[in-house]
Parts: structure tokens; C-alpha cells; sequence
């Protein structure tokens, strides 16, 4: 099944940090900041 891994760099996941635009991951239902550490919960608008 070509295409069904998961992107090798975080850049390649396409997430920005809501604060400081950095790249982000998600893991579980939260999107975390690898520059500042912000979290964003699936819960929070």
C-alpha cells in the first residue's frame, strides 16, 4: 500500500503552531509544538 505511511518529517504533516507558527505533531487528540511547546486539545475551538 504505497502512500499509507505516516510523513517522516513533521514539516511534511502540514501542521503550524496556532501561536508561534512553528512546526507541530499530532499525538492522540492534541496538536503540540515542537518550537514552543503550546498544546492545542481536540476539545479546546
Amino acid at each position: 500500500m504505497e502512500g499509507s505511511s505516516p510523513p517522516t518529517k513533521l514539516e511534511d504533516a502540514g501542521l503550524r503552531c496556532d501561536v508561534c507558527d512553528g512546526p507541530a505533531y499530532a499525538l492522540h487528540c492534541k496538536v503540540i509544538c515542537t518550537r514552543c511547546g503550546y498544546t492545542r486539545d481536540c476539545s479546546d475551538p
